[in-house]
Parts: structure tokens; C-alpha cells; sequence
């Protein structure tokens, strides 16, 4: 078939115009003029529904790249907007935790019981010593 396909394609076109009744000079196909109209509009036909069905292809896959955009842009301004309240939750959390959140009183607890200790230490110290003042 593809032998007798490029076969064809390759043989030079023989067009001479017969009236009837005289002998055709080759083998091959007679066509009368409509026939011959008929093959030119079918080609014709065939170039319109090439480009009809280009043109569909073309707004098919424009469309579908359109489509997947939007669906990106979608799923970004979804993203966008979950990461816009996490962060709010987020700095919410720290203000909350800010607030109560004590200052370490580690400090003067350790000087007061310094000062209470250093007194308690040296009021011990006078007392004994008037005792032993006392009873000598």
C-alpha cells in the first residue's frame, strides 16, 4: 500500500482534454470536468477542517494551561492565606505567653535571704556575747 502510495505521489500528473469518442493516448482514469471540480473542493474541504481542527487543538491546550494557571493561583493565594494566619496565631501566642511570662525574682530572693541570714547571725553574735558579759 505505502509502495503504491509513494508510487502515485511520485508519477508525473498526464492531463489532456478528450471530447468524446476519441481514443485516450494512456492508461489511467477519465474524470469529466465535475469530477475533476469534485477532487479540487474536497481539497479544499480538507484544508478548512486542517485548520478548524488546528485551531481547536490550539484553544484545547490554550485552555488547559489557562485551567492549570488558575489552579495554581489558587492554590497560592490558599497557601498565602494559611501561612497569614499561622503567623497571627503565632505572634498571638507570643504576646500571650509574654504576658505571662514573671520576671525571674531568683536575685532578691538570694539578697534577702542574705540580709536575713547576716542579721539573724549577728544578733545571735551580740546576744551571746552579752551573756558571757553578763554572767562574768
Amino acid at each position: 500500500m505505502i509502495l503504491f502510495l509513494l508510487s502515485t505521489a511520485l508519477a508525473d500528473p498526464m492531463l489532456i482534454h478528450l471530447k468524446e469518442g476519441d481514443v485516450a493516448p494512456f492508461d489511467g482514469r477519465l474524470m469529466n470536468d465535475e469530477a475533476v471540480a469534485n477532487i479540487i473542493a474536497g481539497n479544499g474541504l480538507t484544508l478548512e477542517q486542517c485548520e478548524i481542527q488546528k485551531s481547536l487543538a490550539i484553544a484545547t491546550i490554550k485552555a488547559e494551561q489557562q485551567l492549570e494557571i488558575d489552579y495554581l493561583k489558587a492554590e497560592l493565594e490558599t497557601e498565602q492565606a494559611k501561612n497569614a494566619t499561622l503567623l497571627e496565631l503565632r505572634d498571638t501566642e507570643i504576646s500571650a505567653l509574654r504576658k505571662e511570662m514573671k520576671p525571674n525574682k531568683t536575685m532578691w530572693a538570694f539578697f534577702g535571704g542574705f540580709l536575713l541570714a547576716s542579721g539573724t547571725s549577728l544578733g545571735t553574735y551580740y546576744s551571746v556575747r552579752e551573756i558571757n558579759a553578763n554572767n562574768q
